[in-house]
């Protein structure tokens, strides 16, 4: 009984792992580093818009920018320049 036990976990793992590891394959990628400064990420916010996140990890700002799939316009949302979040957080600076 024990080894039966044993087999049908062990079976059960390898399962597991094969699911994961073709299903992970099939994901798309929602960030994107770019250089050493930028960090992008994309995200779905309604059914009708996308939207983009830009960290400008030098300055550390954030920008947002939504696209919208209707009427084919990129719109910025916020500020124009972006958020400063050194100012939001209140933290300064560790450079």
């Amino acid at each position: 009984m024990k080894q039966f036990i044993i087999v049908a976990l062990v079976c059960i793992n390898a399962a597991l792992i094969v699911a994961l590891v073709f299903g992970a394959a099939n994901q798309k990628a929602y960030g994107q580093l770019l250089g050493s400064n930028y960090l992008v990420i994309t995200g779905q916010v309604s059914s009708d818009d996308d939207a983009v996140w830009i960290l400008n990890l030098a300055q550390r700002r954030l920008a947002a920018l939504r696209w919208n799939k209707t009427t084919k316009r990129l719109i910025g949302i916020g500020p124009g320049g972006g958020r400063d979040l050194r100012r939001d957080f209140g933290r300064r600076s560790s450079d």
